[in-house]
């Protein structure tokens, strides 16, 4: 059973950054879904079911009751650990995102300097 850790680990890392939001108010999950062809949301431009926040929430789920159910007995606050690393990585996300753009657009010049969605 220890070898599913990695996996639910996996899975809660995966949701994190589909939740996550960039600087640009974009969410990474809509960022791939885009990226893919898909739509992130069932009717048009925000309206309907959110596809990826959907998926985000239910990978969130699934890592966190795995994750816990496998280390409560050696960790036993681990639900408390995750919900409050969630939290600030939901956070800071944005600052990261934000700063990652600049040091890859400092020294670009024209239209490839410009950040767009």
């Amino acid at each position: 059973m220890a070898g599913f850790g990695i996996y639910f680990i996996i899975l809660l890392v995966t949701g994190t950054l589909l939740l996550a939001k960039t600087h640009i108010d974009l969410s990474v999950g809509d960022l791939i879904f885009q990226f893919i062809g898909i739509p992130p949301w069932s009717n048009g431009h925000e309206l309907g079911l959110h596809y990826s926040v959907l998926l985000g929430i239910l990978l969130v789920l699934l890592g966190i009751v795995g994750t816990v159910q496998l280390y409560k007995h050696r960790y036993p606050k681990i639900l408390s650990r995750i919900i409050i690393c969630g939290i600030i990585i939901l956070y800071i996300f944005p600052f990261m995102t934000e700063k990652a753009t600049f040091l890859l657009k400092h020294n670009s010049t024209g239209i490839s300097s410009i950040d767009y969605s």
